[in-house]
């Protein structure tokens, strides 16, 4: 699993949770070094979880990155914002994951879970404008 967080605290506190659960986990504080990390990285990454505001590439971005390699990546995305607002915004599509700031471990790891459990995606995450 890879974490993308900008916030350091937030990215220690996700990764101790989940591998305190038996996850192996990378972590990344932006989606430049993201996209380093799952490129020295040789195995399968299975879920990226990842802040949706993040400075220079936001979390759209990377999932669809790094779907162009893995179109089954699963993707949880998580935010300060509500769910309307961010899809309000144009940074998410309604349909998406996303586990809403603050959460606790338990919050966290039901999350990671459901998300895990669930089909691979289908469709591409970050809105586009239409041509």
């Amino acid at each position: 699993m890879l974490v993308v967080e900008d916030e350091e605290p937030v990215r220690n506190l996700a990764a101790r949770i989940l591998s305190g659960r038996g996850y192996q986990i990378l972590t990344a504080g932006s989606g430049k070094e993201a996209l380093e990390v799952v490129n020295k990285y040789s195995a399968k990454i299975d879920l990226l979880l990842t802040d949706v505001v993040l400075p220079g590439m936001i979390g759209g971005e990377i999932a669809d990155a790094l779907r162009e390699a893995d179109p089954d990546l699963k993707v949880l995305y998580m935010s300060g914002y509500t769910k309307n607002a961010i899809v309000q915004q144009g940074r998410l599509e309604k349909d998406v994951n996303l586990l809403e700031k603050p959460f606790g471990p338990r919050e966290l790891a039901e999350a990671v879970r459901q998300v895990i459990d669930r089909e691979p995606p289908t469709a591409s995450c970050t809105r586009r404008e239409a041509s």
